[in-house]
C-alpha cells in the first residue's frame, strides 16, 4: 500500500510561527509574510536602525604582538 506523501514544494510553502528578534511577538516566518523574520516594518526598521548605530556589535579577534588572540568589542578600537 503506498501513502502519500507531500512533495518538495507543498513542504517548502509550510508557515510557521516565531517569534520576532525585536518584541517577541508570534509573526508567520513564510512568503506572506513581507518582513519575516519580524512582526511589522516597524519592528525591522527599528533593527535596522540598531545595527545602523552601532547599537549591535559583532566581536572581533586581535591576535596580540606575542600571538595571544584577545577577543574585543569593534566599538573598542
Amino acid at each position: 500500500m503506498n501513502l502519500p506523501t507531500k512533495s518538495s514544494e507543498q513542504s517548502a510553502n509550510i508557515e510557521r510561527l516565531v517569534k520576532c528578534p525585536s518584541c517577541s511577538v508570534s509573526a508567520v516566518y513564510g512568503p506572506s509574510n513581507l518582513f519575516r523574520p519580524f512582526c511589522s516594518d516597524r519592528c525591522k526598521t527599528g533593527d535596522l536602525a540598531a545595527w545602523a548605530s552601532e547599537t549591535y556589535t559583532v566581536p572581533v579577534s586581535d591576535v596580540t604582538s606575542d600571538g595571544e588572540e584577545s577577543v574585543g568589542d569593534a566599538a573598542d578600537e
